[in-house]
This record gives C-alpha cells, structure tokens and sequence, in this order.
C-alpha cells in the first residue's frame, strides 16, 4: 500500500535515511524530484525507483500547486515530513 504526501515546492521528505525534495511541480500530474543531487521526472503514468526499497509516482487529483507524492517503500522504512 502506497503513502500519499501533498507537498508544494521546496519542500522535503524523508524514507529511511534518504532525503527528498520538490525540486518543481510541472502541472497537476508531474513534478521534479531532487535525491542526492539527480533530479527524477516523476509523473504519474509509471513509477520510478528512486533508491533501494523506494519508488515514486505522482498521485491522482493533484493541484496546481501542490505535488501529490505516492511513495512505496518497504515497510521497515520510516516516511517522514522534513520541516524547516
């Protein structure tokens, strides 16, 4: 079961020990996705594997200014909000 987070630009996230940001949101069905320096088109067609035990993909119903982030990732890892 995947995990939906509603985050605008700028902002970041943690699985495990990796951290996330929204590098970008291109419309209500895409986003660009910052992780260690490579930045992932992320949509919501397909996920992607974004590191070991994670894959991302952009969820249903997004808004214009608000990336709809599905996160799979193995249960033992933790997902976090990260706060400025």
């Amino acid at each position: 079961m995947a995990l939906v987070l509603g985050l605008r630009e700028g902002k970041k996230f943690r699985v495990g020990q990796h951290q996330f940001g929204i590098h970008r949101i291109k419309s209500e069905t895409g986003f660009i996705l910052s992780h260690e320096g490579i930045y992932y088109d992320i949509d919501d067609v397909a996920a992607k594997v974004v590191a070991k035990g994670v894959s991302i993909k952009c969820g249903k119903r997004g808004q214009r200014h608000l990336a709809r982030v599905c996160i799979e990732a193995d249960r033992a890892l933790r997902i976090t909000r990260v706060e400025d």
